[in-house]
């Protein structure tokens, strides 16, 4: 599988969601399929 190319907007929406209170981190990124670290 090759790597990814995230627009700006992706990562900021992807960075929000992370941050929004409650956020379970793992379940943000299983949901856009990438890796907790």
């Amino acid at each position: 599988m090759g790597r990814r190319k995230w627009t700006a907007g992706q990562k900021m929406e992807i960075v929000l969601a992370g941050m929004a209170p409650g956020a379970n981190i793992s379940a943000v990124c299983r949901e856009y399929g990438i890796v907790q670290t």
